[in-house]
């Protein structure tokens, strides 16, 4: 029993070894590889605003407001993202930064205040206010055969949008 604790000691220092290495080899920046960093394309960030968009809906029609405000903050998020890594494109007439502050600021806006007062008729003239900002950019920009609309069906069924009590 002696001859173990040394030999399970020494385990225990080989795993912190390894694995101060690992994390030490993770930490490194390499310089080479700063710009092979993936990040999404415009067609990944746009669908996942799509997705934030419904969710959108389906939090302020059933009026949970803490849920709706989350979604639109990561539409705001996504747009952001959208921003920092595409601010050209080729098929894009002009600036993706600028293209945000024209079309999608007011009804951001809007759509944010209606939140904040708890108003279900103001967030639905908020959100149908959005909804045709995105498709007036995706006009203005080659891309209007894709158009957003009010969600019909809610492709969410794992999810709840009733507030919680």
């Amino acid at each position: 029993m002696s001859h173990t604790y040394p030999l399970k000691r020494l385990a225990v220092i080989a795993s912190v070894l390894s694995y101060t290495l690992i994390l030490s080899a993770c930490a490194t920046h390499n310089t080479e590889d700063e710009h092979t960093v993936y990040a999404p394309g415009l067609g990944e960030f746009m669908a996942q605003i799509s997705t934030r968009h419904i969710k959108l809906w389906y939090a302020g029609d059933a009026e949970n407001w803490q849920l709706a405000d989350y979604e639109l903050e990561e539409i705001h998020e996504g747009l952001d993202d959208l921003a920092k890594y595409h601010p050209t494109h080729d098929k894009i007439k002009g600036s993706i930064p600028n293209m945000i502050a024209v079309y999608m600021k007011a009804p951001l806006e809007q759509t944010e205040a209606a939140i904040k007062v708890k108003n279900v008729g103001a967030f639905r003239a908020g959100y149908d206010s959005l909804t045709t900002a995105c498709n007036s950019c995706h006009q203005a920009n080659n891309f209007g055969f894709n158009v957003i609309a009010r969600p019909s069906g809610n492709p969410f069924t794992n999810q709840s949008f009733q507030t919680q009590l």
